[in-house]
């Protein structure tokens, strides 16, 4: 408890108790001045004066500090304050801020003024917000507070000293400064590689760090074949090396051989920690990066007679410095094979987009069946394989019609359609009502494999718009419809 002090007649605002009663006399007036709208204001009232003990609470011998500059701030956002007004202490030291209905409720505080050659007291370090001083010790600013209206008003006081408190001796400690400086290892691999990650572990002193803990997580996109020197246990995951102390200037190598085992990206962070304490642990971690890839990432890779020949067809989700691709051909399902293209189809370089890409083989003999791969080769030279599959080539049916080539399609496709007699062909676009776009033949045709190109153009060489189509193949005897896709 804090000791009671006698109210003096003749310095009525002066000592602790009246001042306790002037902050209730000022409510009481408020509430009887503003007759029935007091509950809609709010005040905020306290007191500056001189820490002469540099304990941060107003004691009874403590003057007041008069013309102290006090700013009131209210929030405007959620990061932002702004100032309404300002004052300065009475000749006692006390201030008070009446706040209107308008800008009620909200968030305040206070900015209390640095007086040259003075400094604020250390805030709260009493039981009692009365007397305690309230603003940081360091900017003269109170923590934010909500008012509301008069029933919560705030008392809020500032102690100020005439010298600073002396700061508490320093603890001196040991220093060390670790740094983990990680190898160079390559920015990409393939699966089934083999790599060696080596990296230091040294201490820049001044003293020697003791208790050493290393740490090192293992990917799942790796298996680790070698460790040196050995870890604590060379299953666990991180691995955890000890190292009992390390002086200053001294290093340890530690070597990590691992095997590659899927594609992905490998980011883990290697670490270092000390019982001692450090300068600086900015220098603690270091990134163990690679890229995991495969050259090629092959979606598809499929085969088909197309008139008289077998098309090959295969699609990529993504390539890594992709030069091109070979195609291969055989009778039997494990070989030989033969290269049947040249020169290389090229690829697409790196690239993480889908490509397709196809191939027209027309040498082939009726009945037939084929089996079929091929291989990508990188910048580097490296061949990778995807296949085989496996094509049987049939004779051609009297009267076929095949699907359009690319479909969808934007510049133009290709219409191929075999006939088993010579007679007289239509071959027509349709738009979705059923109205004819453009006639693409209308003639004799001979027995036999054809092929038409469609440029996207109407019978009056005009563009279409983008949509679904239909192509028909007429005769006297038969009809064929196939749809296609128009995309711009």
């Amino acid at each position: 408890m804090k000791k009671e002090i006698a109210m003096k007649t003749g310095n009525f605002l002066d000592d602790r108790n009246s001042r306790i009663w002037w902050f209730c006399l000022i409510v009481i007036v408020l509430l009887i001045l503003l007759n029935g709208q007091s509950f809609a204001q709010a005040s905020v009232s306290g007191y500056a004066y001189m820490d002469a003990n540099q304990n941060g609470i107003q004691e009874e011998s403590e003057r007041g500090f008069s013309g102290i500059r006090v700013g009131l701030y209210r929030r405007i956002s959620s990061e932002a304050f702004q100032e309404l007004t300002s004052l300065r202490t009475e000749t006692n030291g006390h201030f008070i801020f009446i706040i209107a209905s308008e800008i009620l409720p909200g968030d305040f505080y206070l900015q209390f003024e640095k007086v040259p050659g003075f400094y604020f007291s250390p805030a709260d370090q009493g039981g009692d917000d009365l007397f305690d001083s309230d603003p940081d010790s360091s900017n003269g600013r109170t923590a934010p507070f909500y008012l509301a209206n008069i029933t919560n008003a705030n008392g809020m006081n500032a102690g100020y000293m005439s010298a600073p408190l002396a700061p508490p001796p320093p603890v001196i400690n040991p220093m060390a400064d670790l740094a983990i400086i990680g190898g160079t290892i390559p920015d990409s691999a393939r699966i089934g590689d083999e790599l060696s990650y080596s990296f230091d572990v040294t201490n820049f002193g001044p003293d020697t760090a003791k208790g050493i803990h290393i740490y090192f997580p293992v990917s799942g996109l790796i298996e680790i074949t070698a460790i040196e020197p050995a870890p604590e246990d060379t299953s666990a995951n991180p691995l955890h090396w000890i190292v009992p102390d390390l002086s200053e200037g001294d290093l340890m190598t530690f070597r990590v051989d691992f095997k590659i085992l899927a594609e992905g990206e490998v980011r883990e962070d290697l670490c270092s920690v000390t019982e001692t304490s450090e300068s600086s642990v900015s220098n603690n971690c270091t990134l163990f990066s690679i890229n995991l890839r495969v050259p090629v990432e092959m979606v598809s890779f499929t085969g088909a007679m197309a008139g008289t020949g077998v098309r090959l067809q295969w699609v990529t989700a993504s390539e890594t410095e992709n030069l091109g691709f070979n195609v291969f051909r055989s009778d039997d399902e494990h070989g030989p094979f033969v290269q049947i293209n040249t020169p290389l189809i090229a690829g697409a370089g790196t690239s993480s987009i889908e490509h397709r890409y196809h191939f027209m083989d027309d040498d082939i003999n009726r009945d037939r069946t084929y089996y079929y791969k091929i291989n990508d080769v990188d910048y580097a030279g490296q061949i990778s394989w995807h296949g085989p599959i496996s094509v049987v080539t049939t004779s051609p049916s009297a009267f076929q019609l095949e699907q359009n080539y690319p479909n969808p399609f934007n510049a133009q496709t290709r219409i191929r359609f075999q006939v088993g007699q010579a007679a007289h062909y239509e071959l027509s676009i349709y738009n979705h009502l059923g109205q004819q776009v453009r006639n693409l033949i209308n003639q004799e045709m001979a027995p036999g494999a054809h092929e038409v190109l469609w440029d996207g153009m109407d019978n009056n060489y005009l563009p279409v718009s983008s949509g679904n189509y239909y192509y028909l193949l007429r005769s006297k005897e038969q009809t064929e419809k196939k749809s296609m896709q128009l995309l711009k």
